[in-house]
């Protein structure tokens, strides 16, 4: 990441800041194989926490955050990236040495010199990593696609970018995770929390991970604020119990079963096939759309495999379901939608024979 000299002359592995005089390099030059002693110590301070962590079961460990190069004369991003395998090679001998499972989360280093382009397919084909860490931005660079996912701190939904990137990365055998959201996570009010609601819920169900920096949190607000609470906290709690609550371990991206739904809506759909059908229904329009925010009306077309099925409404904000009406498969159904705000769920379950 691009780091501001105030922020590097703070950092433990700078040379004036260790009696050992380890660091003596430029920060341009801090992730790269340039300087052996420094390359030890951050590999020696990885072990580390690994040896402390890795006991635990829901770890994961990032190899670096938003790693960059190609500011002119220094490192560039093949040198960032050949500091990144080495210190994969060192993180997979501590947990080979440890016998632990873990896995390695990151992505593929980008430039400096190209604004705003962030290119993935190296982080998607190599073996450097095991999960593929991305931070949702715009100019993402995929699969011979360009996704535009939202600018810093803009309050920009993109949730159809959002969505097409999620379905994109689900085809390669590595889970995706949309990490650090930021396209409007300073913004600590209603506005700012429901764009996070609503790409934390495509994301999950067009088969990527998702988190998201909540800024509620501060010291002597660890839980957050009494606003947050009631509203961005709850939505990502209703979100996690909803997911866990079917076999999303099992379910595949699959919309295929929704049709004719009003023109403003995303939907981002998780299915098991013949048993379970999940879709989202998430409003698209940008906050600067004079009509964003206001009631959407309308109704779904719905083609479910033969078969007896309850079919329920979920509110993402409540976290509350309607009664589920019984409906059969085999044919194409229109079901009409109560007016919403926002956002919907749609869940249809086989019923047991």
């Amino acid at each position: 990441m691009l780091i501001p000299p105030e922020t590097w002359s703070l950092n433990p592995l700078r040379a004036e800041n260790n009696l050992q005089h380890v660091g003596a390099v430029d920060w341009e030059e801090y992730l790269t194989l340039k300087d052996k002693e420094l390359v030890r110590r951050q590999t020696a301070f990885a072990r580390k926490i690994m040896q402390e962590t890795s006991q635990y079961d829901n770890v994961y460990y990032e190899i670096c955050n938003e790693p960059g190069g190609g500011i002119a004369g220094h490192a560039t991003p093949a040198d960032v990236d050949a500091w990144q395998e080495e210190m994969a090679r060192v993180m997979r001998d501590e947990l080979a040495r440890l016998k632990r499972p873990h896995l390695l989360s990151g992505q593929q280093a980008f430039t400096y010199a190209a604004k705003n382009a962030f290119p993935m397919d190296a982080t998607f084909a190599g073996t450097t990593f095991d999960i593929v860490n991305d931070h949702p931005l715009p100019n993402t660079l995929f699969d011979g696609q360009v996704f535009e996912m939202g600018n810093f701190m803009s309050k920009e939904l993109m949730l159809d970018q959002v969505g097409r990137f999620c379905q994109a990365a689900y085809t390669r055998p590595k889970p995706t995770v949309l990490d650090e959201d930021n396209t409007a996570s300073m913004y600590r009010d209603i506005t700012g929390w429901t764009i996070h609601r609503k790409r934390a819920w495509t994301a999950l169900f067009s088969g990527c991970h998702y988190d998201y920096i909540d800024f509620s949190i501060t010291v002597g607000s660890e839980s957050g604020t009494k606003a947050s609470r009631a509203a961005i906290r709850s939505w990502m709690q209703h979100l996690s119990e909803f997911t866990t609550a079917y076999d999303f371990v099992h379910a595949r991206p699959d919309a295929n079963w929704l049709s004719n739904y009003p023109k403003h809506l995303v939907v981002s759909s998780m299915a098991t096939p013949a048993h379970d059908y999940v879709a989202y229904l998430g409003d698209a329009r940008e906050v600067s759309d004079s009509a964003a925010g206001s009631p959407v009306r309308g109704s779904v077309s719905l083609m479910l495999p033969p078969g007896q099925y309850d079919v329920s409404l979920y509110s993402p904000t409540t976290g509350e379901s309607s009664p589920a009406m019984e409906m059969a498969g085999g044919t194409k159904t229109v079901l009409s939608l109560p007016q919403f705000t926002d956002d919907l769920v749609i869940r249809a379950t086989l019923r047991s024979r």
